[in-house]
């Protein structure tokens, strides 16, 4: 078997654990799917809701004027760093 058709059999069998997973909660829709539904362990004892782990960012707000502190406020030294990024460099 090549590296394909185990990649494909390894993703398949990924998305039906996972649909398993979903049916075993009682979720029937995708969009029934928060991230406050799943957890992310973080030591051994505890796990985080992703949802506390995100940040929060309004839409529209990277292309406002207050981008910088906006980002900022969610990570130190983030909004720096969307300042200094240049779409010509990708």
């Amino acid at each position: 078997m090549d590296k394909s058709e185990r990649v494909y059999r390894f993703h398949h069998e990924t998305l039906l654990a996972f649909a398993e997973m979903c049916a075993a909660a009682g979720i029937r829709d995708h969009e029934a799917i928060t991230e406050d539904l799943i957890l992310r362990r973080d030591t051994q004892t505890k796990l985080t809701p992703l949802g506390d782990q995100l940040m929060k960012i309004p839409s529209g707000a990277l292309l406002t004027a207050q981008a910088e502190q906006i980002l900022d406020s969610q990570m130190h030294g983030l909004g720096k760093q969307w300042s200094l990024a240049q779409a010509s460099a990708w």
